[in-house]
């Protein structure tokens, strides 16, 4: 009698939290008998998967996901050989415990044929089988994986607070392949979600405004989104773009033909000990708050774009400008400092150009390799800083090559040094604009350039209206002229093209010898 009254006593328990919690006492596992609907109970065997039951789609059978109202299971297996896959437009597949997936898992066929997965528990993905999914929900759990999955994705990860993903194993190898013809937008918390490597790779648009992209959720104060894998962002119209406070570092490579955006707010950190990372192709005219060069091997960028404060280059690493217009600095009401701090070194190329903006109080160093002249050479200087704001300065014993064009704005000043300045095309220098010279610095003027005026800083020391040598060789009958006074300690050699003195040049003398003009050829004048 005590025994019976024990049993019922506990099935009257099981049946109350059948009926508070919609979960069965006793789950079952359900495996697919034959191909079908979910909603079929012939695909059962009879009876259709009940909430918490462990389904599994059996080798050889194909299960149509066709229920827009989805029970929670208990786990998901696939077996190989065996397919699941959604038939009815917003049908949904929820998800308390694991998934293993050895055969095909497809929730999104299209815009008009996709679904949901949902996770109520933590679930951990297992199986070399075929992911083609659609969206993604985390509910207030963890999610994980296997090392070396390749997870197709077409639309976003959500999440509900207190959830996670990837947090326990941190995996690197497995795949997030953003695929589909629609906009993914990921969760962004770096303290929840680890990314592991992964694929833009979005279908081309003809209107190139209906292309679509991979993106982060806003946040609203300074977030680190983690990405622990490689990056490949994958054609030319694919875009990777970090929203608002979001910032992102890149530890091991970002490669492919696609392009990386940020924001007013957005980071970018180059790190890692891999090899260059050659190119980060910028979306043209994207803003970062700062980019913070760490990675030994350095990094090359493309495309024309925007460093609000700060571009730091740590010791021995590097930033490549080869293909690429690079602003420091931001202008206008409310300015920002443009600041670059150079413990390494830049890389030039005839197709990479620099403009220096901003208020920063700090020198800008322009502190180019100097191994060979293509590593100083570059095509643009336009040098526009903000009243205030501190020199533009070249390095000791350094050289800089122009191809196409200096640019130097009211109350601005590009300080030689002792240096050699190569100015190959265009020169605009803006009358309350200067360069500031020494008595060891010295300035060649060539190329197909057309006429000019050089004005030189007539402040403080003569040394700063001194050339240590001039040399002009231009186009026959370009005419550079001297709009305001210029030593020459050494001399003054003029090939080509016509120097208009303007009664500003004078030759030093000194004990140690007098400045000359080298003998003048007939395509030239002074």
């Amino acid at each position: 009698m005590d025994r019976q009254i024990c049993f019922y006593r506990f099935l009257l328990i099981a049946l109350c939290w059948q009926g508070i919690f919609n979960v069965p006492a006793f789950a079952l596992i359900k495996k697919s008998q034959i191909s079908g609907n979910w909603t079929n109970v012939n695909t059962w065997g009879g009876i259709s998967p009940l909430p918490g039951d462990e389904v599994i789609i059996s080798s050889g059978t194909t299960v149509n996901l066709n229920q827009v109202t989805a029970d929670i299971l208990g786990g998901l297996t696939i077996e190989l050989g065996a397919t699941l896959i959604i038939t009815v437009n917003e049908s949904g597949l929820k998800v308390s415990g694991n998934i293993a997936n050895h055969g095909t898992l497809t929730t999104w066929i299209h815009q008009g044929l996709k679904g949901t997965l949902s996770l109520h528990g933590n679930s951990y993905w297992s199986g070399q089988g075929s992911w083609n999914l659609g969206a993604i929900h985390i509910n207030e759990h963890n999610w994980e994986f296997d090392e070396g999955l390749v997870i197709r994705i077409a639309d976003n990860i959500s999440g509900s607070p207190g959830s996670s993903m990837n947090k326990n194993y941190r995996r690197t190898a497995t795949i997030f392949h953003f695929n589909g013809s629609e906009n993914a937008v990921l969760l962004a918390d770096g303290s929840s979600y680890y990314y592991p490597s992964i694929i833009v790779d979005k279908p081309e648009f003809v209107d190139k405004l209906d292309q679509k992209k991979v993106s982060f959720l806003d946040s609203y104060s300074p977030n680190m989104v983690q990405i622990l894998g490689e990056i490949n962002i994958l054609k030319v119209t694919d875009r990777l773009a970090l929203s608002p406070f979001n910032s992102l570092t890149v530890i091991r490579n970002l490669k492919g033909a696609g392009e990386l955006s940020g924001s007013d707010t957005s980071d970018l950190i180059i790190d890692g000990s891999g090899d260059e990372i050659n190119p980060v192709r910028m979306t043209g005219g994207t803003y970062f708050g700062s980019i913070r060069v760490l990675r030994p091997a350095g990094v090359a960028f493309e495309n024309s774009f925007i460093v609000r404060d700060e571009l730091f280059i740590a010791e021995g690493s590097h930033v490549r400008l080869a293909k690429s217009r690079l602003t420091l600095g931001v202008n206008g009401a409310n300015p920002t400092p443009g600041n670059l701090i150079c413990r390494g070194f830049l890389l030039g190329g005839v197709n990479g150009s620099l403009a220096i903006h901003g208020n920063g109080a700090l020198p800008v160093e322009l502190k180019f390799a100097q191994n060979n002249s293509a590593e100083y050479t570059i095509e643009n200087l336009d040098l526009n800083r903000m009243p205030g704001a501190g020199p533009v300065l070249m390095p000791i014993n350094h050289s800089l090559v122009l191809v196409g064009a200096l640019d130097i704005a009211a109350n601005n000043n590009l300080v030689l040094g002792n240096g050699k300045l190569y100015l190959n095309a265009t020169i605009t220098i803006n009358a309350s604009g200067y360069i500031t010279g020494s008595e060891q610095a010295s300035l060649y003027v060539q190329g197909h350039g057309g006429n000019a005026t050089l004005r030189f800083n007539q402040t403080g020391s003569a040394a700063n209206r001194t050339l240590q040598y001039f040399y002009l060789n231009r186009t026959p009958g370009r005419i550079i002229t001297l709009g305001n006074m210029l030593n020459i300690k050494q001399s003054v050699n003029v090939v080509s093209g016509k120097l208009d003195a303007n009664s500003n040049l004078t030759l030093l003398s000194s004990p140690s010898g007098s400045a000359s003009i080298a003998t003048i050829s007939s395509s030239a004048t002074i």
